[in-house]
């Protein structure tokens, strides 16, 4: 019985780490920072995606502009922004938008169990156009080493 439980036992902790993968695989990145503006003026809290062209690859990379419009880039989901992107051809998007709340449009709820809302309007501070990477025109190529890639939008 002691052998049937210790080869099951063994056998689930094999299953759950090859699930989450090695912890000590990792992927190699280069560092990759860079400044988002819009029509000259830094963007805030804006979303930036890097994916790669490459599709054999799901890596993506990602990063959120600071109030000097500045991004790093993480392509390790859950890590820490500047731990950078794996080098290659890339196409990007950039999203910024906004939610106003509109009081005077209150929704009363229909039901005691509900509660009142108050919708919001979503405002793209970013042009539609960014948000896609269909759309946005935007590529980079990452390189070994420190890169530096800004982008410049424009509202038109």
């Amino acid at each position: 019985m002691f052998l049937y439980k210790f080869i099951v036992i063994s056998l689930l902790t094999v299953a759950f780490a090859s699930s989450i993968g090695c912890p000590n695989q990792t992927v190699k990145t280069a560092y990759v920072e860079g400044v988002v503006s819009l029509d000259g003026v830094p963007v805030e809290k804006a979303t930036v995606s890097f994916s790669l062209l490459d599709s054999a690859s799901n890596i993506s990379a990602y990063g959120e502009t600071d109030a000097s419009g500045v991004y790093r880039l993480t392509a390790h989901p859950g890590g820490s922004h500047g731990k950078g992107a794996i080098e290659g051809e890339y196409v990007v998007s950039i999203i910024k938008q906004n939610a106003i709340p509109q009081p005077d449009k209150i929704v009363r709820a229909s039901s005691s169990e509900e509660e009142d809302y108050i919708p919001v309007l979503i405002v793209d501070v970013v042009p539609k156009k960014y948000h896609r990477t269909s759309t946005s025109g935007l590529t980079a190529t990452i390189v070994k080493g420190k890169n530096r890639i800004d982008f410049s939008l424009t509202s038109q």
